[in-house]
């Protein structure tokens, strides 16, 4: 009888197509080398969970390592990690961030973690509710549109009302 781990090492091996798609320019044979490693090694990681799920927050670990070591292989031969029209939001990391907390506190952590998501996102809608500060070209006049009347509101340079004559 062979070992379940090495088994599923090696039909993951002999899956790996050799062949390869250029996106934009050049693929060295050793960062797929590189990248091939890294599957085999998340693959043994797989089969040890599908073998003993309870070895969960060991591989976990393993994990997050696998992940870091292929980043820093994309990142060490230029390969862009974020597609180029999304950009990262302030957003995308709280929930990268909620997501480990969650983990590392259980279901209790994780409810008054999203409570205080809640309270962050409110807080960011309510800084954007600002209103938009305009520069009359003609008299260099500062105003800003009043969201609640739709009537221009005349105001200094940092949107403080000023009083009429």
């Amino acid at each position: 009888m062979t070992d379940p781990v090495e088994e599923a090492y090696r039909k993951s091996q002999e899956k790996i197509d050799h062949g390869h798609v250029e996106v934009d320019g050049f693929v060295s044979n050793e960062l797929r080398r590189q990248i091939k490693n890294i599957h085999g090694e998340v693959d043994i990681q797989f089969a040890k969970l599908t073998a003993n799920p309870y070895l969960a927050p060991e591989l976990v670990d393993d994990f997050r390592r696998s992940l870091t070591k292929l980043i820093a292989v994309l990142i060490e031969n230029d390969i862009p990690l974020q597609h180029s029209g999304k950009p990262r939001t302030a957003e995308d990391i709280m929930m990268e961030s909620l997501g480990e907390l969650a983990g590392m506190v259980g279901a209790k952590g994780a409810a008054t973690i999203l409570k205080m998501r809640k309270g962050f996102n409110n807080q960011m809608k309510s800084e954007d509710t600002e209103e938009e500060i305009y520069q009359d070209p003609d008299t260099g006049e500062y105003y800003y549109i009043d969201s609640q009347t739709g009537e221009e509101v005349d105001c200094d340079e940092y949107g403080n009302p000023v009083e009429s004559d």
